[in-house]
């Protein structure tokens, strides 16, 4: 079953277990689990466990260990 917001918008598809932010942007794809942000970006993805910032850069390399901070510079090892 839907889920929605008061507005009325989705929030999330009950068959595909895609979900929405408010404003109709997808939130999380219920197929392989990447995760977006609000801007249409990918803020997570499914299947590697890799982070990003909103501004498309690596936030976090999930095999590796590695963080790097929002201009892309490695700040954290494993």
């Amino acid at each position: 079953m839907d889920e929605h917001y008061a507005s009325g918008q989705i929030k999330k598809n009950g068959s595909t277990k895609d979900e929405y932010y408010e404003d109709g942007a997808l939130s999380k794809n219920g197929a392989n689990g990447d995760e977006y942000h609000k801007n249409g970006w990918l803020k997570k993805n499914g299947s590697t466990g890799d982070e990003y910032y909103d501004n498309g850069l690596l936030k976090k390399d999930a095999k590796a260990g590695i963080e790097f901070d929002e201009k892309g510079y490695p700040k954290t090892f494993k």
